[in-house]
């Protein structure tokens, strides 16, 4: 019998080499919803979400190849950080960009 942390984790081992597609896919598909429901919680708006999914899925990719786990600490905690720091920069240049594009209006 197969452990599913087990399988999480060689899933988790196989996703940061770069070079292994399926393993990134794989990874993509599983943590979808875990990135979808950060971004429901931290109320962002339903336009950026296709676009601010795809920074966030980048930011994880490279990230990944130096993670390391903590003792007593979960990847899901990790990476948590990642996506939360990865969506206040990007709306912090949503912003910056919005405000510039009324700025010019005038």
């Amino acid at each position: 019998m197969v452990d599913s942390f087990n399988t999480r984790k060689t899933l988790l081992m196989r996703a940061k080499d770069p070079n292994d597609q399926l393993a990134w896919s794989e990874f993509t598909n599983y943590y979808s919803g875990f990135i979808d429901m950060l971004l429901y919680k931290m109320t962002i708006p339903n336009q950026v979400h296709d676009d601010l999914k795809q920074e966030v899925l980048l930011k994880i990719w490279k990230a990944l190849e130096q993670y390391q786990p903590l003792p007593n600490t979960k990847f899901r905690s990790w990476l948590g950080g990642v996506i939360r720091h990865s969506i206040l920069d990007y709306m912090r240049s949503y912003r910056n960009r919005e405000q510039r594009e009324i700025t010019t209006d005038f």
